[in-house]
């Protein structure tokens, strides 16, 4: 499971057991709504204040760890919902309109046994069963400020590859995932070799679900390559000194979504490439001034 939909996963049982910390509020504590998502989760989750309204929560000071890790932060969650919603015949999942964070930290953490602070997911071991309202759709517009996701691996070869951080984050976001979906997250990659002059991103996409297709772009002007390079390849042996990549645009579309049978996402795109040092097991010397596109 992804650290993004695990935390959306937290924040939306938070928000179910914020309706009902509204309809028994007068006798259900914080320390309890807390509790029960620590239950239902794995994770163990705190927050400084929640105030709770007929169409409207609001978490100040929200923390969720799994073990001794950390896995989100966040200053503010408002979320706006339609109470009718939450019973059967509703047209928004969750009862869901609208959610605005801020002060935003995300962690990946990789252990020194290759696990993660992110409870992975897995197939049911049982007999699936239905789940009521399971066919209603997100339906909800979406704004964060101010977030930053932290990749932790201290047990990477390279010193430069252990801390990963996209920093200065800010979404954009109107999901429905029976129609349109459009996104955009702007940031800046900050690693050992860019944390003097970090690196600016963006990511827009679209999902159209009545057209059948979707698309993703990132692009980025320039990026030094050599930390992001020796975390994936992760060898004392084998590893990039230097090099960069301009102009970064990639895509990845896919058109047959509406199809009972998708063929999935494809890329295009690419980058130029150059300056690149290159050590490889067996040869005396490093290849340089590698190039391309």
């Amino acid at each position: 499971m992804s650290p993004r939909a695990a935390a959306l996963r937290v924040v939306l049982l938070a928000l179910a057991l914020g309706g009902l910390g509204f309809a028994f509020r007068g006798s259900l504590s914080r320390a309890v709504l807390a509790g029960t998502v620590d239950a239902a989760t794995g994770y163990r989750v705190s927050f400084d204040a929640l105030a709770v309204g007929a169409d409207r929560l609001t978490l100040r000071g929200f923390h969720v760890r799994r073990r001794n890790d950390p896995v989100l932060d966040a200053g503010t969650i408002e979320a706006e919902y339609t109470a009718r919603d939450l019973l059967p015949g509703g047209t928004r999942r969750f009862g869901l309109r609208s959610i605005r964070a801020s002060d935003v930290a995300l962690w990946l953490v990789r252990e020194r046994d290759g696990t993660f602070n992110v409870a992975a997911g897995g197939a049911p071991s049982g007999p699936v069963r239905s789940v009521a309202g399971a066919g209603t759709p997100l339906a909800f517009d979406a704004r964060v400020e101010r977030a930053r996701l932290e990749i932790l691996d201290p047990y990477r070869a390279y010193a430069g590859s252990r801390r990963i951080v996209l920093a200065g984050m800010r979404l954009r976001a109107v999901v429905d995932t029976n129609a349109l979906t459009q996104y955009a997250l702007e940031g800046r990659l900050v690693s050992a070799a860019t944390r003097r002059a970090p690196v600016p991103f963006s990511l827009r996409g679209t999902i159209d679900r009545s057209r059948g297709y979707g698309t993703h772009r990132l692009r980025i002007g320039r990026l030094p390559l050599a930390d992001l390079v020796n975390y994936v390849v992760n060898s004392p042996s084998a590893h990039l000194a230097a090099g960069e990549a301009n102009g970064i645009d990639v895509t990845a579309y896919a058109l047959d979504l509406a199809s009972t049978d998708p063929g999935g996402y494809h890329l295009s795109g690419g980058a130029d490439v150059s300056g690149g040092i290159l050590y490889v097991p067996g040869l005396v010397r490093p290849l340089r001034d590698l190039r391309g596109r």
